[in-house]
Order: C-alpha cells, then sequence, then structure tokens
C-alpha cells in the first residue's frame, strides 16, 4: 500500500456519510489497490466492533440532567441562551459526531496497536534471545564430558567441544548450540523436539541417539544416526532443503548450503572416540593432527607443508603421547620433536639420504 490513509474519509465512508463522488472514488482506489482494499475490510471489522460499544445515549435525559446539573433555569435568565430544542438538536448532532470519532479513533488504535503490537513482540522476542541466560559446558582438549539435563538427555561431548543451553528450556522446545562434536542420546518428552544448532545446521528430533560434528574452520557439518532418526536441514542454502536420516546414515552440509543424500556409514567406527578410541583409515595427515591436537592437547606442526598429504591408517586408545607420536612416524616415514606441548614432524630425509648414497652391506661385500 503507497498511500497515506485520510482515517476521516474511511470513517463517513464507512459511517454511509460520504457524498456519492466521495464514495466512487474510495472505491476506485480499492479496486486499484488490493493491499488498501484489505485494509478497509479490516477497518469494518473494527468499525462493527467500536459501533457496538458506543453507548447509546438518551438524549433527553442527558439535558435533563445536564440543565439541572448547570441550573439553567429560565428565572434567572430573561432569555435561554439556547433553545430547549435547538440545544436537543446540538446535543444530537455532538453525539453523532462523537460517534464517528470515537469509531474512527477505534480503527487507527486498532491497526496501530496491531503494528505496535507485533513490532513490540518481535523486539521482546529478540531481546528474550540475547538476554536469555546460558550455560556453557567446554570439553577442554585431552578430555571428554559426559553430562545429563535435568529433563533426561544425555550428552557426550568430544575434546576441544562447547555446547551452550538456557538455563532452563521452553515449554516448546528444547534447544542447545554446539561446536564441535559430540553424541546425543535424546529423550523423549510428551512431543517436545530436541534441537541441536550447529553452524548452518540444524538437527530436530523427538528422541533417538545421534551424534553431530560441527569443528570450527571446517566447511561441512556432518550429521550420523545411531538410534531412531532425526530431522536434517540446513540453514541460509540456495535450497531450503532437509532429509530423514534413519538408523546408520550419515549426511552432510555441503559448500553453498546444501546437503548431502543419506548414505550408509559404520556407525561403530564413526562413533569410536566415545569410547576413547582414536581411529584413522587412510585419513590425511592434515587431518589426523587435528585430532592428535584435541585428543591430547597438543600443538601440532610440520616443517614441510608437503607431507600433510600423507595418509594414516591406525587405532590408539590407551596408548602415552609419545607412543602415539612414534607409531604416526614410523607409519609415515617422519621424525618428530617434541618440547612440552608443542610438537613437529618432518620429513624423515636422513634415512632416505642414507639409503641412496650409503651402500648397504651387500654392496660392501
Amino acid at each position: 500500500m503507497r498511500r497515506d490513509i485520510d482515517w476521516n474519509r474511511v470513517g463517513r465512508y464507512l459511517a454511509g456519510e460520504a457524498s456519492e463522488e466521495e464514495r466512487e472514488e474510495f472505491e476506485k482506489l480499492m479496486a486499484e489497490d488490493p493491499e488498501f482494499a484489505d485494509t478497509v475490510v479490516g477497518a469494518q471489522e473494527i468499525w462493527r466492533a467500536a459501533g457496538e460499544n458506543v453507548y447509546k445515549w438518551d438524549v433527553d435525559r442527558a439535558w435533563g440532567k445536564l440543565s439541572s446539573k448547570a441550573r439553567l433555569e429560565r428565572s434567572h435568565r430573561t432569555q435561554p441562551l439556547v433553545s430547549p430544542s435547538v440545544a436537543k438538536h446540538q446535543t444530537m448532532k455532538f453525539f453523532s459526531a462523537y460517534k464517528l470519532i470515537w469509531r474512527v479513533a477505534a480503527i487507527i488504535l486498532a491497526f496501530l496497536g496491531v503494528s505496535y503490537l507485533a513490532f513490540h513482540l518481535r523486539e521482546s522476542q529478540g531481546e528474550s534471545d540475547r538476554k536469555l541466560p546460558m550455560r556453557e559446558i567446554v570439553a577442554e582438549k585431552g578430555q571428554r564430558i559426559t553430562f545429563k539435563f535435568d529433563e533426561g538427555t544425555e550428552v557426550v561431548l568430544n575434546a576441544g567441544s562447547v555446547l551452550r543451553f538456557p538455563d532452563q528450556f521452553g515449554s516448546d522446545r528444547r534447544e542447545v548450540y554446539l561446536e564441535g562434536e559430540a553424541l546425543f542420546q535424546a529423550s523423549r518428552l510428551n512431543g517436545i523436539p530436541f534441537i541441536v544448532r550447529a553452524g548452518a545446521a540444524v538437527v530436530e528430533v523427538l528422541g533417538t541417539q545421534f551424534s553431530v560434528r560441527a569443528w570450527p574452520g571446517e566447511k561441512n557439518v556432518r550429521v550420523i544416526v545411531a538410534e531412531g532418526k532425526v530431522a536434517f536441514r540446513a540453514e541460509g542454502g540456495r535450497v531450503n532443503k532437509s532429509v530423514i536420516l534413519l538408523r546408520g546414515q550419515m549426511s552432510s552440509v555441503l559448500d553453498g548450503g546444501d546437503l548431502s543424500s543419506p548414505s550408509s556409514v559404520d556407525v561403530e567406527e564413526e562413533l569410536s572416540w566415545v569410547s576413547g578410541k582414536l581411529l584413522f583409515d587412510k585419513m590425511p595427515l592434515r587431518d589426523a593432527l587435528k585430532s592428535l591436537e584435541r585428543r591430547y592437547a597438543l600443538i601440532c606442526k610440520v616443517s614441510d607443508s608437503t607431507i600433510l598429504s600423507r595418509r594414516l591408517t591406525a587405532t590408539f586408545k590407551d596408548e602415552s603421547t609419545d607412543e602415539v607420536l612414534k607409531i604416526i612416524s614410523l607409519s609415515l616415514d617422519l621424525r618428530y620433536k617434541r618440547n612440552q606441548d608443542t610438537v613437529i614432524f618432518r620429513d624423515n630425509w636422513r634415512q632416505k639420504y642414507l639409503k641412496l648414497f650409503l651402500p648397504t652391506k651387500q654392496q660392501r661385500e
């Protein structure tokens, strides 16, 4: 609707007091502007409601009370200021005008009230969201945390992960925010959904077991279902798409916000971290080092970026940090130097040099 509304004119039209020319022009505007027409239809409803609430004045009785209180007696005046018939007529005109003003005001206030209320609710909701008391649980590097919500949902938080949630869940949803990786065993609670927001992904369930991985700096957010099923969707992508994942299925948010099609995975292998295992299956060293940093609270560096593409296959659980570093070095033909929590991996060029330039025992013989 592109024009300002003359509410007095609207009031005259609804009251049937507009001239023929004014009425035709008014209806032409309604025909040209559907939004304006919708506004007028809404105003008609308010007009009717306002009309029902206007006090039905008894003009004779009102004039009598007014005269009595004002002590307007003919004996006090040589001539009435206003004759009773004229006063009665003017009073009727006053209340007729009052009725029109009242109903026009009701329309204006109703429309302004609805707009203000909607705006106020949005602002209040925003303020509520911003000021909602939140709790935060952090699993530091080198540790895993298991905890349980009052309503029964259990969470295993992987090392280096952060979970935020309100002090008290709402009556219509249970919503948490994840940065990192976690396994959720969501309890069923009278149809109230449990919602995990992680990066550009939203996971919604009523009660099931699933994991969410959303590490900072990684493009993909991945969801794996261990039991039951979940609704998985992406926010802000090119396509507003969602998928239903069943037991043993995985999906991830791709570049651009689209979702990958559900695919089958080895749940036990994918969730091995929950039991303390660290499993690498032909994983590039660049990705394996991130897991090492979180699991053992290390800072891992390389002297040559070319070694980051080497692929590691290994499984660790109860080994010490130094044992893990030695096994990785031997598996990938590397050397490492550790200084407290910082580890630098280097290509094992010395061994290669010996092989290339020093004669073997067989050659010497």
